[in-house]
């Protein structure tokens, strides 16, 4: 990637290189997120998504990873980081 330039999404909304930047150096997190995630829970929107939640990964109280297992292989289709517990587990 060229110095300066933002990450985009292959497909999905367009987001701003300040939040794309906030978790740039995060993928180690992101990927612990996936594979050993402190909560997980259906996406309420999307049947062939999963949110995995990592506690205290990156540069908030959660990180929030979203997998979509719409296609073959599976893909990473959002990653933020969120201060609120996930809400499965407050509702």
């Amino acid at each position: 990637m060229a110095r300066g330039s933002c990450w985009r999404p292959p497909c999905g909304p367009r987001r701003s290189c300040a939040i794309i930047h906030e978790i740039a150096g995060a993928l180690p997190d992101v990927l612990r997120a996936v594979s050993k995630p402190d909560h997980t829970a259906a996406d309420p929107a999307f049947d062939e998504r999963t949110r995995y939640y990592a506690h205290g990964a990156g540069p908030s109280r959660w990180l929030l990873v979203v997998v979509s297992y719409e296609q073959v292989p599976a893909r990473i289709v959002s990653a933020f980081a969120n201060r609120k517990d996930p809400r499965s587990w407050s509702a």
